[in-house]
């Protein structure tokens, strides 16, 4: 047997041994206690292993059965409605902040439809500049222009002496969608304005390819078809940079200004923030309150406290394959222990 079999053997074996003890039911440890989970891609299956990072996608059914398990134990409701709902009285069911992070065009056509059936609400973090351009967000033009250039028959060539002008180290490990994706992860280690320099020079020296019908970015106006669907709308920065590597000028114009785009567009406010990356410290924390945001999520792992910081709330990234037993099943013990604080990758 191999190690990942083992390892998921070992992780079924845990997961149904917590939850038959109870130690992962959420009766057990959800009471004064706010969990936040995030998605972010919702795609039929063939479009998710065409898109850019598959791993962050779920289908629609999966999504329902997620959202099936979630109302189980939870009154599953936006971040705005569950900061601001009561403790639970005697019998009732705690509640469970419902995130999508980006506002991908999926997000709309295919997400929204099974929230509405499963009766649930939810919040949206919005990529201000992104919405109002429709432009792809930088990781993802990163993945469909370098792969592009990778194609082509002197696309090596041209591609690491892009890299070399940027003093940049070309990852040279797996196909080329792998080697773009490790790209992304060492362009999240730059300045903001190396990164916006280095896309802009990729996306001169080739054409990414055409996209597909479910590859976007939702509009103002979707958004507001959202928002009248009564789910909240939060924003996820103006152009999703790593908001610690921004300057003290591009951070606060990434805060209030894509806090002014958004609520401009939907004539409502707008009071939560999602950190992109989950990069946050100090400073960052002080721009977005600075801003005028109420609260906002990191990408930590973990439950919130009723008297948790409110810009600096935890969440659980819920993905399919990490809620998938050793036979491929969707496991619900392995949900409840990837809740829970109990789960070795949660910190709280």
């Amino acid at each position: 047997m191999g190690l990942s079999k083992l390892k998921r053997r070992v992780g079924d074996v845990a997961a149904t041994a917590l939850w038959r003890s109870g130690l992962t039911h959420p009766g057990r440890w959800a009471k004064g206690r706010l969990p936040v989970v995030t998605f972010h891609r919702v795609l039929p299956p063939e479009a998710s292993k065409e898109s850019p990072f598959p791993s962050i996608a779920v289908t629609p059914e999966e999504l329902a059965w997620f959202l099936e398990r979630f109302s189980q134990h939870f009154r599953c409701m936006s971040l705005r409605e569950a900061l601001a709902a009561p403790s639970p009285g005697a019998g009732e069911l705690p509640p469970l902040a419902v995130t999508f992070d980006d506002g991908a065009l999926d997000n709309l056509e295919y997400a929204a439809p099974v929230l509405r059936r499963a009766g649930v609400s939810a919040t949206f973090f919005i990529v201000a500049q992104n919405a109002e351009s429709g432009r792809l967000l930088w990781p993802e033009r990163v993945v469909y222009g370098l792969s592009a250039l990778l194609h082509q028959p002197d696309g090596v060539a041209r591609a690491d002496r892009l890299a070399a002008a940027h003093e940049l180290e070309r990852p040279k490990d797996g196909d080329a969608r792998a080697q773009a994706r490790a790209l992304v992860g060492h362009l999240k280690g730059i300045s903001t304005e190396q990164v916006d320099a280095f896309v802009d020079d990729l996306e001169e020296e080739v054409a990414p390819p055409k996209r597909a019908g479910w590859e976007g970015m939702m509009s103002f106006e979707q958004i507001r078809s959202l928002r009248d669907a009564g789910h909240e709308i939060g924003s996820h920065s103006l152009t999703h940079p790593i908001m610690t590597n921004c300057t003290d000028e591009r951070l606060t114009r990434e805060c209030v200004e894509s806090k002014r785009l958004l609520e401009d567009a939907l004539a409502s406010q707008v009071d939560s923030f999602c950190y992109p990356n989950g990069d946050h410290d100090a400073r960052v924390v002080r721009a977005v309150r600075d801003a005028g945001f109420t609260h906002a999520v990191t990408t930590d792992w973990g439950t919130n406290s009723l008297g948790a910081d409110p810009w600096t709330l935890k969440r659980s990234d819920i993905q399919s394959h990490t809620s998938r037993s050793q036979d491929g099943a969707l496991s619900a013990s392995r949900l409840a222990w990837r809740l829970s604080a109990l789960h070795p990758g949660a910190h709280r």
